[in-house]
């Protein structure tokens, strides 16, 4: 093995000696992946992109330095580049045209950086990529048309910035998308039209966001639900939750927005819950109650004796989980009379039998 690793980094410094243009301190070898070379400059300490990278460089690795700016054109010449990763920097701003000939570009990754915002048609060269990372920078705001010519994207990331809002038809064009990282941002409600066209999208992560559990987001829910999209945490333990209404704040949207809750067609804003009704099934035994809260006015709920009922609750649809449990009460309650009726059986039983065999005795 130390004889593998030895012979790779002699043949790297041969090869950069060879070409005569690998940039100072970094290391330079031929591509496995395409005819050209790989640049490493990983965490070597540069506070500037060097400006003297090979021509045929097929990968650069620029991550983990000290990079605040990127010079307009440092990459112009670089059109055999498959991958470009500049991660890890003090990256603020990107240069208008910064990307416009990097056509063969495969991988783009800008992640842990400060970028603010995103300069009208960034992407727009990029029809090859596959990967975007734009994790952990300061985005607030996505411009419309920023990835509409990323028809090959099967991996979007944008967790952990400040992102606010999604804008209508945002996702329109990534018609190969598969994964989608939103987890993090500020984001409060996600229209399930927008991920509508995104057949191959199997995968997005959403918690760690203030989402506001209305209409609008019962509807994401059945959305994905329907569309079997995978709502997985990024980190085992943060699953997606409701942070508004207060009344709904901190309920899982598994737990509480799976069930099969539905809103009133009058309601198109999707952000009054008082236009709202709900529907959950229930198991129970044969009987009925009525419930009333004068304090809140809200309406009579009745349950009806059947199993596996459908109960209609008109009203807030955030008053779903106090009656789910009045309802879980009323089964415990139910299956308690059960078990006392058994074991009043059981003891009838016990003393029948007691009892004949003290006569089956007395016989004998």
């Amino acid at each position: 093995m130390q004889l593998v690793v030895w012979l790779s980094v002699v043949l790297s410094v041969l090869y950069s000696q060879g070409t005569g243009a690998c940039p100072d301190k970094c290391s330079c070898s031929r591509s496995p992946y395409c005819n050209g070379t790989d640049v490493n400059c990983y965490g070597i300490g540069l506070s500037v992109v060097p400006g003297n990278i090979p021509t045929d460089t097929c990968n650069i690795r620029l991550s983990n330095n000290k990079i605040r700016t990127i010079p307009a054109g440092i990459f112009d010449n670089l059109v055999n580049l498959r991958e470009l990763s500049l991660g890890s920097n003090y990256i603020t701003t990107l240069p208008d045209g910064i990307f416009d000939n990097l056509v063969n570009l495969r991988e783009l990754h800008l992640s842990y950086n400060g970028i603010k915002t995103l300069p009208n048609r960034t992407f727009d060269a990029l029809v090859n990529l596959q990967k975007l990372s734009l994790d952990k920078n300061k985005i607030r705001s996505l411009p419309d048309g920023i990835f509409d010519t990323l028809l090959n994207l099967t991996e979007l990331r944008l967790k952990g910035n400040q992102i606010t809002t999604l804008p209508d038809g945002i996702f329109k064009a990534l018609v190969n998308l598969r994964i989608l990282y939103l987890n993090g941002n500020r984001i409060t409600a996600l229209q399930h039209e927008i991920f509508g066209g995104l057949l191959k999208l199997y995968s997005i992560t959403i918690e760690n966001n203030p989402l506001r559990c209305d209409c609008e987001m019962f509807a994401f829910m059945r959305f994905a639900k329907t569309r079997q999209l995978q709502l997985e945490p990024y980190w085992k333990g943060e699953e997606p939750s409701c942070q508004n209404p207060l009344s709904l704040k901190e309920i899982l949207l598994k737990d509480f927005i799976l069930q099969d809750i539905v809103c009133d067609p009058v309601s198109t804003t999707g952000s009054d819950l008082n236009t709202t009704s709900a529907v959950t099934n229930v198991t129970s035994s044969n009987y009925s109650f009525t419930t009333t809260d004068a304090s809140t006015a809200r309406p009579v709920i009745t349950v009806t004796g059947t199993k596996n009922t459908k109960v209609t609750v008109p009203g807030d649809p955030s008053e779903l989980l106090s009656i789910q449990k009045e309802m879980l009460e009323l089964t415990r309650q139910d299956i308690a009379i059960k078990r006392d009726i058994l074991q009043t059986f059981k003891a009838f039983v016990a003393r029948k039998t007691k009892k004949n065999r003290k006569k089956g005795k007395k016989l004998l």
